[in-house]
This record gives C-alpha cells, structure tokens and sequence, in this order.
C-alpha cells in the first residue's frame, strides 16, 4: 500500500507541476512514478524473500538494451519515414515493428531467454489431448 500511495503522489504531483503543459511531458510525469516505486519495491523484495538488490537486476540488462533499441528504430522510422502521414494509420505498423526490434534484439543478445519464453508459452497453453 505505501508504494501506491508513494505512485499516486509522485504522479499527481509530477502531472500537476509540469504534465499539463504537452504529451510529452503528460508521459514523463507517468513514467516518473517508477523512480520512487522501483527502490520500494527492491526494498520489499529484499525483505521478503532475502534477495539481494544485485540479484534482482541481474535480468534487466537484456530488456532494457532491447526497449532502447526498440525506441530508436521506432522513433526513426516515424521520424523519417512517416511524418506526413496521421497517428491512426502509422501507429499499428509501427507497434508491429517495435514488437519485431524488441524480440530480434533480445535473439541477438541471448537467444536461450528467447527459448525459454516459447517453452514457458508452450507450457502455459492448454494441451489439446
């Protein structure tokens, strides 16, 4: 409940102070709620279940490398390549590209996380017998 809470003031506060005046900004004073709920949630993580803070960014690395490629190849080609067209008929094409960026990076980078989703997608699906 304190980490809600902390979200809820961080994000009204931020929304209020500098979140009115473009999308933009409406979208940074959102994200900003994670900045305080991201250490709580360590912090509760820590407490709980005695894992420690380096253990529990060991993973993030490999996502977080491929968000930020996402995010310029996809912010490029919209850039570039799509400027004079409306949000409504770029918007899908380029969420199908971010998706594609996303996963090939993560294949690139470390292809056995890739096989562990499809076997854990594989395995959370009914079987058909």
């Amino acid at each position: 409940m304190l980490e809600l809470i902390a979200q809820t003031v961080v994000s009204a506060g931020c929304m209020v102070w500098f979140g009115r005046q473009s999308v933009p900004l409406a979208m940074a004073a959102w994200a900003s709620r994670l900045v305080v709920s991201i250490p709580i949630d360590m912090y509760i993580q820590r407490r709980v279940a005695g894992m420690g803070y380096l253990r529990q960014l060991r993973g993030a690395g490999t996502p977080f490398v491929a968000a930020v490629v996402m995010a310029c190849v996809v912010l490029s080609v919209k850039t570039y390549l799509l400027p004079a067209l409306p949000a409504l008929i770029w918007l899908f094409p380029l969420g199908l590209l971010g998706a594609a960026v996303y996963v090939a990076t993560i294949a690139v980078i470390n292809r056995g996380l890739i096989r562990q989703f499809v076997d854990f997608v594989g395995e959370s699906l009914p079987s058909r017998s």
